[in-house]
């Protein structure tokens, strides 16, 4: 070692040059190393192919399934040989396509189209195909696609409903029937029914050109002790013709399942919303209207009507056999209210006797309980005669 300190100087930069050196060399390794590995991926690769071979994988025959097809819903069929397929692609040549391993397409518009099928298999292999289909519809709403894709109920209570459905973008009108009156233009809504019931609801819809499609269901509405809600909520009355005929008509909150007329002249029976009825003599009348809906839910309106026209006898009609028995329509029993000593027979449809009975005058409770539903004549005989009456029995 010298004296001057330089030799020291001159190891320590040599002990410097050698640690970089070893850095110097494990990098060289690493970089050697990786060139391998490439090299063995790449020399895999080509062994790989040379062992797979040429590919076999052919798409032999795309053809039309005329029996499952109509003029613009076409199903496909197709042949493929030489291995097993893992991806396909179909093309239906109108900006649609899917990888769908049973090709079909609904077509909105006339004219030829080019559908092209490709298909691959796990090794990469490829091969493809197009034919050309002609689509050619009469009707333009075989070309709508206008489609209620679903549609359903669900229930909130026992006459609360919810409705919702999913349709066609190309849907302009879409209107819910709930079969009480009501309706919505929601696609999600909800309805609650006022009274008992079957109802028979239905949903529409429609495009621009009104091609339509309908959907149709009942829902039952069975809830204890529900009140009824069976209104009228306006009657009219004109005359027509002449001065003897009169035309009356109602509404209600929601629709009837029938209506009963009493026009106060010894004359009634079951109508529509809207009656025409002839009185032949002038006079004050009594008319009385019960209106029953599904659940048998009833309201009443009684009103007078002057019926004056001239050179006709005249009288106040009070008293007649729609006085003597109520209701008209009943179900548990019928009230008989004779101003004198008489009888009665209540006869069904086919004229059996169903029920008589010898009554004195006054107030007479008659039990129909045991009796079937439908409609009835009762007649009413007194010393001044006989009298007869519709009745309907629910």
């Amino acid at each position: 070692m010298l004296s001057d300190g330089k030799t020291v100087s001159r190891r320590l930069k040599a002990t410097r040059f050698i640690d970089r050196g070893n850095k110097f060399f494990i990098f060289g390794v690493l970089k050697t190393m990786k060139k391998l590995y490439l090299l063995t991926v790449l020399l895999g690769a080509i062994l790989g192919l040379r062992a797979q071979g040429p590919c076999q994988l052919k798409l032999e025959e795309v053809y039309l399934d005329t029996a499952a097809s109509d003029c613009n819903h076409l199903f496909f069929k197709y042949k493929v040989s030489g291995g097993t397929v893992s991806n396909y692609y179909w093309n239906y040549g109108d900006g649609n396509s899917c990888t769908c391993l049973h090709p079909k397409h609904t077509y909105t518009q006339n004219g030829t189209f080019q559908l092209c099928g490709r298909i691959e298999d796990a090794n990469g292999c490829k091969d493809s195909m197009c034919i050309n289909v002609t689509v050619n519809c009469s009707d333009p709403c075989d070309l709508s696609e206008i489609g209620i894709y679903s549609a359903d109920t669900l229930s909130y209570s026992c006459n609360e409903y919810e409705f919702n459905t999913i349709v066609s973008k190309n849907t302009k009108v879409l209107n819910w029937d709930f079969g009480d009156g009501n309706t919505s233009a929601d696609a999600f809504t909800t309805h609650r029914y006022a009274s008992n019931g079957t109802y028979n609801v239905q949903l529409i819809i429609k495009d621009s050109i009104d091609c339509a499609d309908t959907a149709n269901w009942q829902v039952l509405v069975d809830c204890k002790d529900m009140p009824c809600d069976m209104r009228i909520t306006s009657i009219d009355t004109s005359s027509v013709q002449d001065c003897h005929t009169k035309r009356f008509s109602i509404a209600t909150n929601h629709p009837s399942k029938l209506i009963w007329w009493e026009f106060g002249d010894g004359q009634s029976g079951l109508g529509n919303a809207t009656e025409t009825h002839y009185y032949k003599d002038s006079g004050l009348y009594r008319v009385c209207i019960y209106a029953y809906d599904s659940a048998n839910c009833v309201d009443t309106s009684c009103f007078n009507i002057l019926v004056n026209c001239k050179g006709t006898n005249s009288s106040i009609h009070s008293s007649s056999i729609q006085q003597w028995i109520k209701p008209s329509v009943f179900s548990q029993s019928i009230e008989i209210d004779l101003p004198t000593t008489g009888s009665f027979e209540l006869l069904d449809m086919n004229g059996k006797l169903v029920l008589s009975a010898q009554l004195n005058e006054g107030s007479h409770q008659i039990a129909t309980d045991h009796i079937e539903r439908g409609v009835y004549t009762i007649s009413i005989y007194t010393g001044e005669g006989n009298k007869r009456k519709m009745l309907i029995k629910l």
